[in-house]
């Protein structure tokens, strides 16, 4: 028989600010076989989401923990046994018959955590959430075709009927108010956020540039990264803007701090610019992030346009972890990609500033000229700016 061994799952460290996570869903179940890499939990802070991987080829012996629980980093999660699903089979036969903990997932084969009644689906492979669903709406998991991981059924499928395999008249008779979602991690700490924010005095000064002298230089640029295989955006070049102006202009990096019920101002602090980056999540709807360059005072342009980069690589591969949002204290967003002439975003309690560029594009009356009445009259593309800041702190 090859050797085995018991290994521990743990909660990862997700940053030196970051103490505990919540567990936010379970991929396995007690008496699942994983590979090395496969996703065993999903884990969420206030700031990141994370999956944790298997460490090894085995088999899942315990669930430690419920969806839900707050689990301080380093806590055991689960446990499994390392080595070749036939070696772990006899070892984990009697805990997969033992019912683990109620809503942690860890409903078995045996049983689902959701009762009599569920016909064939008691031997159906689902995620918990999808057992749940199920139960609730009295839907049959052996009628439901799994498109999930390993073959297991999702709350996609049993919700959506996913492929017309029977159950889509019962989950058609669903209640049709709207499915019901705790919002948790990083989409929880948004929505205090945004309420915090409305407690924040704001003032909010528009201003609208000919866009021809910042594109002439990107175009210059672009033309010296060219051999470096480099590019750069109009995102780019205000970011860079905005971390020289506020080196100019130090008290648009002023923050407001009360401390024993007086009001202090916090000045000369780094310019750590936060960049509102929006992320396609797995199940396709969108979340919006705002990770920051530290320290960009700092920085030349071709170190600040490196750091940029790597922030919105990190984001994009949700490698972020809560470090890189901490100490912000200016930011710009950028509500013109999708077309948003200006706007006026929700500045966070503790930052100085949030800048919006909008779209660029030539004035409204004469979007529908020619190229050639516009060149030759030399109507420019413009864009309008806006800065939100403090106004407590900030007087204009």
């Amino acid at each position: 028989m090859p050797d085995t061994a018991t290994l521990q799952i743990t909660m990862p460290e997700m940053g030196e600010s970051v103490t505990e996570g919540i567990v936010l869903e379970w991929h396995v179940a007690v008496g699942d076989f994983v590979n090395e890499g496969d996703t065993i939990v999903e884990v969420s802070t206030d700031k990141v989401d994370a999956e944790v991987p298997a460490p090894a080829d085995g088999t899942i012996t315990a669930l430690l923990v419920e969806v839900d629980d707050e689990v301080p980093v380093g806590a055991p999660m689960a446990e499994m046994e390392s080595g070749e699903a036939g070696a772990a089979t006899t070892a984990t036969a009697e805990a997969a018959a033992t019912p683990a903990p109620s809503g942690n997932g860890a409903e078995t084969a045996a049983g689902g955590g959701n009762g009599s009644g569920n016909g064939s689906g008691a031997d159906v492979r689902a995620t918990p959430i999808a057992r749940r669903i199920a139960a609730a709406q009295g839907v049959d998991l052996g009628s439901v075709t799994p498109t999930g991981l390993g073959g297991k059924v999702t709350k996609e499928d049993v919700l959506g009927g996913g492929n017309g395999s029977g159950n889509g008249a019962r989950a058609a008779a669903a209640p049709t108010a709207g499915e019901e979602k705790q919002l948790r991690g990083p989409a929880a700490m948004l929505a205090k956020a945004m309420d915090e924010s409305r407690s924040v005095p704001t003032a909010t000064s528009f201003r609208t540039i000919a866009v021809d002298t910042l594109d002439a230089k990107r175009k210059a640029i672009n033309a010296q990264l060219k051999e470096r295989g480099l590019k750069t955006s109009f995102t780019h070049l205000v970011a860079w803007a905005i971390v020289a102006a506020a080196k100019e202009i130090p008290v648009m990096v002023r923050s407001f701090e009360e401390r024993d019920g007086k009001p202090y101002v916090i000045e000369n602090a780094p310019i750590n610019l936060g960049i509102a980056v929006d992320v396609t999540k797995k199940d396709g709807s969108h979340g919006l992030m705002v990770p920051a360059i530290k320290n960009s005072q700092d920085l030349d342009f071709q170190s600040f346009h490196s750091a940029f980069e790597d922030l919105i690589a990190k984001t994009r591969e949700n490698k972020l972890t809560a470090d890189d949002f901490i100490g912000t204290n200016i930011s710009l967003t950028n509500p013109g990609g999708i077309g948003t002439v200006a706007s006026v975003p929700r500045l966070l309690a503790g930052q100085s500033a949030i800048i919006a560029t909008g779209s660029i594009a030539y004035p409204p009356e004469w979007s529908h000229a020619s190229p050639e009445r516009i060149k030759q009259l030399g109507v420019s593309k413009i864009m309008t700016l806006t800065s939100t800041y403090d106004h407590r702190v900030i007087q204009g």
